[in-house]
């Protein structure tokens, strides 16, 4: 992974462990090279024990791919939202 790779979270200030996580999957993207990622993760009003995670991914101010997840924890959220977007990259290489 790049020296400064920038990653924005949104709507939940994430827990150590989820950014641990987000690296670890960053890490496992095919395309490494890329400068940015923003993820949201939002704990569902509706249902406590539901998270839904966005991930967008690109490079310079273009975030490009996308992938959405959902889990019935943050983790679980965030490690669905990468495997869609690994699912995005396969489709456009």
């Amino acid at each position: 992974m790049p020296a400064g790779f920038e990653i924005t979270f949104r709507e939940m200030l994430p827990e150590s462990d989820i950014v641990e996580l987000v690296l670890q999957q960053l890490a496992s993207m095919p395309r490494a090279a890329e400068e940015r990622c923003s993820v949201v993760l939002r704990r569902l009003e509706a249902r406590p024990s539901r998270f839904d995670a966005h991930v967008e991914f690109g490079s310079g101010r273009r975030l490009a791919l996308r992938g959405e997840g959902a889990g019935a924890d943050a983790g679980g959220a965030v490690r669905s939202a990468f495997a869609n977007l690994r699912g995005c990259l396969c489709a456009v290489q």
